[in-house]
């Protein structure tokens, strides 16, 4: 099973951050058993992430995406995966309801623009973010895997372990492939 990662957000390509989704998916991956076969980081701009998503589906069986999925203008990755793959975006009121409810609680006065997080491509199942806003979303497009994930780390990582590991470690048993076998956070042997 080919897994890619595409890292979204122009503070990765100018430096501001550290990547640090890389290593942690990675190292996740290889727990599991799987690899991840490819990484590529793009800046804020729709071309690049359409070509990029373009580039990496015929390639891969399983494409993570993370970043992009806030409620500001630079955040639009729900936007160009959605028209990529042919689906309309629809408000899911379970995901709106999240997001009022986490909102009222903290007492905060957000901008209305914050509930386009709550806009879902058709058929995709939703992702709960229980550290923010933006929920994940996963996505069976032609027999591939296309997740897209929170870019903040507190919010990446429970999704992943969470939702994510689950999945895929019930995929690799159900695909045969060749894998290396990770025992001790080292490659112990080649099986399929």
């Amino acid at each position: 099973m080919r897994v890619e990662l595409i890292t979204t957000g122009s503070e990765l390509m100018l430096g501001f951050t550290i990547n640090t989704h890389l290593s942690y998916i990675a190292r996740q991956l290889a727990r599991i058993g799987l690899r991840l076969d490819r990484q590529v980081t793009v800046a804020d701009d729709r071309a690049e992430m359409r070509t990029a998503i373009a580039e990496a589906l015929p390639r891969c069986d399983v494409l993570l995406i993370t970043g992009g999925l806030g409620p500001t203008s630079d955040d639009f990755t729900r936007d160009v995966v959605a028209e990529l793959l042919g689906r309309k975006l629809v408000r899911d009121e379970a995901v709106a309801a999240a997001i009022a409810e986490r909102v009222r609680k903290r007492k905060l006065r957000l901008p209305e623009s914050i509930y386009v997080q709550a806009l879902v491509p058709v058929g995709a199942q939703v992702l709960p973010n229980r550290s923010g806003t933006a929920p994940g979303l996963a996505i069976d497009h032609e027999g591939k895997l296309v997740l897209l994930l929170p870019g903040p780390p507190r919010e990446l990582k429970p999704m992943f372990e969470e939702y994510v590991l689950p999945v895929l470690e019930t995929l690799c048993r159900s695909v045969p492939v060749r894998l290396p076998c990770i025992q001790g956070g080292r490659i112990a042997r080649v099986h399929g």
